[in-house]
């Protein structure tokens, strides 16, 4: 789970290059983030490693909408998800030195690690079984159940400990999508038309616990109180020519 920063300075599949990608792909053009990231993959003794750019031929709509599709599958039944939660792009890396100039008990990494401010990364995170986050102060261990820091111990629930559950109420579901909701409306998408893609990982997992239909980013269960939504964010109004769903949707 990484940043890709500017498409053109990283490596990527296209139709042109998938050839040549599956004959090798010399270590010298690896960008930083990715070195680091098939690194510490070898330092676990991991076989495998997922990366998007390179998996999945960035030109080929049908190949790209399929992949997109099972994208969260990956993230949910990867051994560990990586998560270069520091890097603002695929070449800075992010294994380096801890920063000492800030105070771990007082910085909020919400406001300088760039990947949690990226759309596609949120349910990355919140399906995954178990992730490594890099930080600029400290490595973090999160798992269905735990959150461990190197500044302090934590437990905490989140998204990804209700999956363990075999049965959740439906208020525990209401305000959890709206928290979904909230936290992926702060965060930025090259497409805007991909908000909705970048959360259908967690709405089929949604599903699974029977919260119905979905339409537009509402869920037909509980209607009337899905409607009652309200922005805090002050935008420019959206293009109504890059409209991606009726106006009753948020």
């Amino acid at each position: 789970s990484y940043c890709w920063g500017n498409p053109a300075l990283n490596l990527t599949t296209t139709t042109e290059t998938l050839g040549e990608r599956q004959r090798g792909i010399d270590w010298s053009d690896v960008p930083r983030t990715i070195k680091d990231a098939i690194i510490i993959t070898r330092l676990m003794k991991i076989r495998y490693l997922w990366v998007d750019a390179l998996c999945i031929v960035q030109d080929d709509l049908p190949d790209w909408q399929e992949e997109a599709a099972d994208m969260a599958l990956v993230y949910e039944n990867a051994t560990v998800v990586i998560s270069a939660t520091r890097a603002a792009s695929a070449n800075d890396g992010f294994i380096r030195s801890c920063d000492p100039s800030t105070d771990r008990r007082t910085y909020d990494p919400n406001s300088c690690h760039p990947l949690l401010l990226r759309g596609w990364t949120l349910q990355e995170r919140l399906l995954a079984r178990r992730t490594m986050h890099f930080l600029n102060q400290e490595l973090v261990w999160e798992c269905r159940g735990h959150f461990w820091c190197e500044c302090s111990e934590n437990n905490r629930r989140h998204f990804n400990a209700v999956l363990k559950e075999s049965k959740v109420n439906d208020r525990v579901l209401v305000s959890m999508w709206q928290s979904i909701v909230v936290d992926c409306s702060h965060r930025r998408l090259t497409k805007v038309e991909d908000t909705l893609p970048a959360l259908s990982g967690v709405v089929t997992k949604l599903k699974s616990f029977g919260m119905g239909n979905f339409r537009d980013g509402l869920w037909e269960k509980n209607l009337v109180y899905f409607l009652l939504w309200y922005s805090e964010i002050h935008r420019e109004p959206t293009n109504p020519r890059r409209s991606i769903g009726p106006t009753w949707s948020w």
